[in-house]
């Protein structure tokens, strides 16, 4: 499964850099802080810490085909874990009007969680130590629409968007009570979802853009919100100040980032 899911990635990046096209790229590197509530109702379990977070976002676009973007991040020592992570997305566009356009696209999201905790505090008392290491996968496709007006200075964009999502876990882990005995077990779930979310963005004579996303991940037993929104302002045509807040709700728990960077765009 692993090696199809990047075989797969990179068919998809090779696709995107094959296009015809004047490109506009984006390297941002970003530093702030994450916030991780992780919750296991089964050993009533539910911690919550913040550390320094580390990111990397690269795109690459092209306003009427294309756009592609890739976010390499990581946490260390948090809620006794290490997080690391990849985001993938890429989109085609066609159908464009003076002042629209369809979008379709794939995507990948990838989180490995390496946890290893002693003295872990839990509603019925101290665990002499819990530990889990898990990978998640979360694979999608999405179609939408973008509808873009003027108004005086400010360019809106509207995006609403539908599609479906696979997530895969794979993973083990062992509960170590206090006096004798321990618990091991596996992780190892498919799950299926619908997908639908909203992204508005206003930009300001292309020196400031901002925008906000709204996700909501579900199917007939859970639903999931994410809510994202990015600021850019840009000093030159190459040099910008990015900021970036996410909130996310997991099957695990729930994740909060606010990080800030330097954009170069090329």
């Amino acid at each position: 499964m692993k090696k199809s899911i990047w075989l797969c990635f990179l068919l998809v990046c090779t696709f995107s850099f094959d296009i015809p096209a004047e490109n506009l790229t984006i390297v941002t590197p970003y530093f702030g802080t994450e916030e991780n509530s992780y919750i296991n109702s089964d050993y009533k379990l539910h911690i919550k810490d913040s550390a320094v977070m580390k990111g990397l976002y690269l795109q690459s676009i092209d306003t009427s085909k294309y756009q592609c973007n890739l976010f390499l991040y990581r946490t260390d020592n948090i809620n006794y874990s290490d997080i690391k992570g990849v985001n993938f997305i890429y989109d085609y566009y066609f159908g464009r009007k003076s002042n629209s356009k369809n979008m379709v696209g794939a995507g990948i999201n990838y989180m490995k969680l390496d946890m290893a905790g002693t003295h872990v505090p839990t509603s019925l008392g101290d665990l002499d130590a819990f530990d889990c290491s898990m990978d998640t996968y979360s694979l999608y496709m999405r179609a939408g629409r973008y509808i873009g007006y003027d108004k005086g200075n400010i360019r809106w964009t509207l995006m609403p968007w539908i599609g479906g999502q696979m997530d895969i876990s794979d993973g083990k882990g062992l509960v170590d009570y206090p006096g004798p005995g321990s618990a091991p077990f596996n992780i190892d779930s498919k799950d299926y979802y619908w997908i639908t979310g909203l992204k508005v963005k206003a930009a300001l004579h292309h020196f400031i853009q901002v925008e906000a996303k709204h996700t909501l991940t579900f199917n007939s037993e859970d639903s999931y919100n994410k809510t994202t929104v990015m600021v850019n302002v840009f000093m030159t045509k190459n040099i910008g100040f990015s900021y970036r807040y996410n909130r996310q709700e997991t099957c695990s728990g729930k994740d909060i980032y606010n990080i800030f960077g330097i954009a170069a765009v090329f």
